[in-house]
């Protein structure tokens, strides 16, 4: 998506970047800075400030309850500028002690730089209540940033980590990233997210993990860091992790704790700089903090009480510093929920991380001495590119590019345990793989799918597959399994690093369990869990289920027996959706209640009649793969995101769908007739047609069959068909593969941003994926 200009001029120009006091600030600049810092240093007198006595002008004033401190200030760093200034000092010095003898005087003479040795030693000579400053020693009274941002280094930022070695200190370079306007559409890079700091705004970035947020407010607070060290602000970031912060409600607390954490020896000087305005604050992980929930209380009561922190930062920071915040996409249920809870301005920007575009790949990756492409399957999330670039792992992906996602992710997980076996003979890489498929069925019992677990978890998974604690050897399997990254350093904790990749390994649990249904107690493993497959889980256990040739007598009697064990309602969800997005039909009937199911698909030869789905909430519901839409499964009180393949009910489907809520659908007769109203060639029409079919459901292929119906079959256009396809298929933008005797086209999924941009400007795209028609 292109930069929106106006955006960027908007922001190219803040207020927070004059604020600075180096070599080229004027005079003037500086004397009110220096006033400014005093008045936040002694806030007890309001008219505080430049006065006239005895006819001579004083650059500062103020009186406290116990205090009285006179300030001249100067860009000079003359010698005979001091003792002129000092010497005035020294008078004003012996009035203010007569005026008010009960009180303490000081008189500081500032410079702009540091102080040089003559002119110290000319205010030395005149004795006390005389001092000679530098302006960041001034400064440091109110708080002392360097020592803050030398302490604060040390410290974690949130779940960035250095790819290669899994360290709190990150080496690798920023790719800088770009994040998307929830109103405006506008793409924001971290140059303008910084700006939008300068200039006291407040922002929100979500995304799902592994998206790059917490890189991103690192490399924030270090360009405010770089500046201040280079004095082109006087500001600095405050940079919490809210992870570190449960329980807590009040910003002062919290600053003192973080103080503590980072080993900072003045907490009271951060809560002065927040409340004074002098410090941005960034805030990451608004979904790490775990609220309590009472029986019965709503769920939106406990997320609302959960960031009860961020919503005070929220709405105490003054208006004069930024505020950033970061945490999960869809930790709260709409956007007006996330305004709400974390009591933001209505002039709030939101903004959503992307993936990776392939330029910014090619960057990063080139900084590793990688030239080739990455597979179309693999994602471009920052964290899991990191991961693999900083293990050397890309060798084992380059020879598995042009396969489909199961059949990718399960090789990659086999080749990165094997690679790990080869380090240490004592396990196997089935043994290592085993390890981390149970700890990713263990991984679902946690909020988001990932972790984290402790390590004492990994321990007892240890024992359970292979009857006895491990060794010293196995201890070091352990500490780097493959595809665990380090969640708390100080708990030992680990989770896992990527969405895709737990995904996979959840798929072996459930396919080991096909192939032997009679394992005894199965379902404790599931006691808790809350993570159905995604897509790429059923994609991988798709292929482990198709490259065993097992029978559909033999998947469907598994499906049986799960209904006979207690606490499987996951495992039997799983399983029902591949037999029904495989064509199969379940033994007798099956009702899932309950359930947030990512995805389900159904195509043609399932017979769903017996098969319901009560109270569930369902992201996707497929059915581009039957003929006839009639034939799904019934839906009572659910709630239906999204409908692909269909661009309406119609009276077969309202039958099967009951007391429902249905979001939209993607195959909107609206949409597809507006493309075919175009005035454009009809090969064009027909291949927008046919992107929109193929791309519009992410991950999925789309039966050949199905791409003749619709509007195109009213058209005319249906002949024009197979020469797009073949045409597309040429320049890799759709592949056509075989499963069961059908013929399937799916998306290549590197181009999905490209093809988004082309439906988004159909007449205009010059796009040689659409000009060429």
């Amino acid at each position: 998506m292109p930069r929106n200009n106006a955006l960027v001029s908007n922001y190219g120009e803040s207020r927070g970047a004059v604020t600075g006091v180096g070599s080229n600030a004027s005079g003037m600049e500086f004397e009110r800075e220096v006033l400014r810092l005093a008045r936040l240093l002694y806030p007890g007198d309001p008219s505080g400030g430049a006065t006239k006595i005895d006819g001579q002008e004083r650059d500062g004033i103020f009186v406290t309850e116990d205090l009285v401190v006179a300030i001249e200030a100067t860009t000079s760093p003359r010698k005979d500028k001091a003792e002129k200034d000092g010497k005035k000092l020294k008078a004003l010095a012996s009035q203010l002690a007569t005026q008010y003898p009960f009180k303490a005087i000081k008189c500081f003479f500032v410079t702009q730089e540091e102080p040089t040795a003559d002119q110290r030693d000319a205010i030395k000579r005149l004795g006390t209540p005389l001092a000679a400053v530098g302006f960041d020693d001034l400064r440091s009274r109110l708080i002392d940033v360097r020592s803050y941002l030398s302490a604060r280094g040390d410290h974690e930022f949130g779940s960035a980590r250095d790819p290669e070695t899994d360290d709190k200190r990150v080496t690798d370079k920023y790719v800088e990233l770009d994040f998307v306007d929830s109103a405006s559409k506008a793409t924001i890079g971290v140059s303008d997210l910084y700006r939008m700091m300068q200039d006291g705004r407040q922002v929100v970035l979500i995304g799902d993990y592994g998206t790059g947020k917490s890189m991103t407010l690192r490399e924030i607070y270090l360009r405010f860091r770089k500046d201040y060290f280079n004095k082109v602000t006087t500001k600095f970031a405050l940079h919490l992790n809210l992870n570190d912060h449960q329980g807590q409600s009040d910003p002062s607390e919290a600053l003192i704790r973080h103080a503590n954490l980072i080993g900072f020896s003045q907490p009271h000087q951060l809560v002065r700089a927040w409340k004074s305005g002098e410090a941005h604050i960034i805030l990451d992980g608004f979904d790490e903090i775990f609220g309590s929930g009472g029986a019965g209380r709503p769920i939106a009561e406990v997320r609302e009480k959960s960031v009860e922190l961020v919503r005070t930062f929220s709405r105490k920071t003054p208006r004069e510093a930024g505020l950033l915040i970061a945490g999960r996409e869809h930790f709260f249920d709409s956007t007006q929920e996330l305004r709400r809870a974390l009591g933001l301005r209505p002039e709030v920007t939101i903004a959503s991380a992307s993936e990776f575009t392939e330029d910014q790949v090619r960057a990063y990756l080139q900084q590793r001495n990688w030239l080739k492409e990455l597979p179309s399957w693999l994602p471009r999330r920052p964290l899991i590119v990191g991961y693999l670039a900083g293990h050397r792992l890309f060798d084992l992906v380059d020879d598995i590019g042009s396969v489909d996602s199961g059949e990718g992710w399960h090789r990659l997980i086999q080749a990165v345990c094997a690679r790990e076996a080869r380090i240490e003979a004592g396990l196997n890489e089935d043994a290592i793989r085993s390890m981390l498929e149970k700890l990713a069925t263990l991984a679902r019992k946690t909020s988001s799918g990932l972790g984290p677990l402790q390590f004492e978890d990994l321990i007892t998974a240890f024992r359970d597959l292979r009857g006895y604690l491990p060794d010293e050897g196995a201890y070091g399997v352990l500490q780097r399994l493959p595809g665990l990254r380090v969640s708390d350093g100080r708990t030992n904790s680990r989770s896992f690093v990527d969405d895709d990749f737990v995904d996979a390994a959840r798929a072996g649990d459930i396919y080991n369990f096909i192939l032997n249904p009679y394992q005894p107690n199965f379902g404790d493993a599931f006691t808790g869990a809350q993570t159905l497959l995604g897509e790429v889980g059923l994609a991988v256990l798709g292929y482990r289920v198709n490259g065993a040739s097992l029978s559909e007598g033999a998947i469907t009697t598994s499906l049986t027996k799960a209904q006979s064990i207690a606490r499987t309602e996951i495992v039997q969800a799983d399983i029902l959706r591949l037999i029904l997005s495989q064509g199969m039909s379940p033994q007798r009937a099956i009702t899932i209640n309950d359930q947030h199911i990512p995805s389900l698909r159904v195509t043609d030869g399932a017979d769903c009649s017996s098969v319901e789905f009560s109270n569930c909430i369902i992201e996707v519901l497929d059915l581009s793969g039957l003929e006839y839409a009639g034939d799904i499964p019934r839906f009572t009180e659910c709630i239906i995101e999204r409908i692909d393949g269909i661009a309406a009910l119609d009276e077969l489907t309202t039958e099967r769908i009951v007391a429902s809520e249905i979001g939209d659908f993607s195959e909107s007769s609206e949409t597809m007739a507006a493309i075919l109203k175009l005035d454009l060639p009809d090969r064009k029409r027909v291949a927008l047609t046919l992107l929109r079919k193929i791309f519009v459901q992410s991950g999925h292929s789309r039966k050949e069959s199905g791409l003749y119906r619709g509007s195109l079959e009213g058209q005319n256009l249906r002949s024009f068909v197979p020469a797009v396809l073949d045409e597309l298929r040429s320049m890799d933008v759709i592949r056509k593969t075989r499963r069961r005797d059908t013929t399937l086209w799916e998306p290549n999924r590197v181009l999905y941003s490209r093809v988004k941009r082309i439906l988004e400007n159909p007449t205009t795209s010059v796009d040689p994926i659409i000009s060429r028609f």
